[in-house]
């Protein structure tokens, strides 16, 4: 089979872009944002080389996350496995171990739990913490989902380092991706910069795109953004 759910959830985003999918408490995501968010979050989890078959376990309560989550390892073709949350930890890392887990990503109120259960796992996953703020190595998960948007809750931003003596537009690049990917995929913003930061695997640093996309956001730099919807 060729498409998973994840691509049946995106084909009713781009129908339904606009309706509202979830609500939770006082807050709503469109079809959009919940796309949008689960995307930035899959490509988190890519970065950190989770892929296809691997597991990743989500101790969430039921909320937007817990289903930002789930289509996120959905999109990337990996195995999502649930976490009860009254587990204890050495219930935790019987899970952990068995499933051979890459990425856990858990609510803050069960963040001592995790640490206990992760310290005694054959080998340190990804961790990313829903809620409060969290200390290294575990990953915040809104800073992992985007940047903050008026209109849209998060905006995708592009961080793009020119080849050679190219100097392409914002606009150029936008239009460019634009007539590849679903409109509401496209970046709402383009920062451009001399190097893109790696990790020595030669991978992206996306915490370091982060944090350019806030700065250039901040202040905004004219010449230096696109910011059309």
């Amino acid at each position: 089979m060729r498409e998973n759910f994840a691509t049946a959830l995106e084909t009713v985003a781009d129908v339904r872009a606009d309706r509202t999918v979830v609500t939770h408490g006082d807050r709503s995501l469109t079809w959009r944002q919940l796309d949008e968010r689960a995307s930035r979050l899959a490509a988190f989890l890519a970065g950190h080389g989770i892929g296809a078959q691997a597991r990743v376990a989500i101790a969430l309560y039921n909320g937007v996350e817990y289903l930002e989550s789930v289509f996120a390892v959905l999109k990337l073709r990996a195995i999502p496995v649930n976490v009860n949350y009254r587990y204890q930890p050495e219930e935790m890392r019987h899970l952990f171990d068995d499933a051979q887990v890459a990425a856990v990503i858990f609510d803050a109120s069960l963040g001592a739990r995790v640490a206990r259960a992760g310290a005694g796992t054959r080998a340190l996953p990804t961790l990313v913490q829903v809620g409060d703020a969290p200390a290294a190595p575990v990953s915040s998960y809104e800073q992992v989902v985007g940047l903050p948007d008026p209109r849209w809750g998060q905006r995708v931003t592009a961080v793009v380092a020119p080849a050679g003596d190219r100097e392409p537009t914002a606009d150029a690049l936008v239009a460019h991706v634009a007539a590849r990917l679903a409109a509401y995929k496209k970046p709402r913003a383009v920062v451009f910069v001399p190097a893109v930061r790696r990790s020595p695997s030669g991978k992206a640093d996306l915490r370091w795109a982060r944090a350019v996309a806030e700065a250039a956001a901040g202040s905004g730099s004219a010449g230096a953004q696109h910011s059309g919807v």
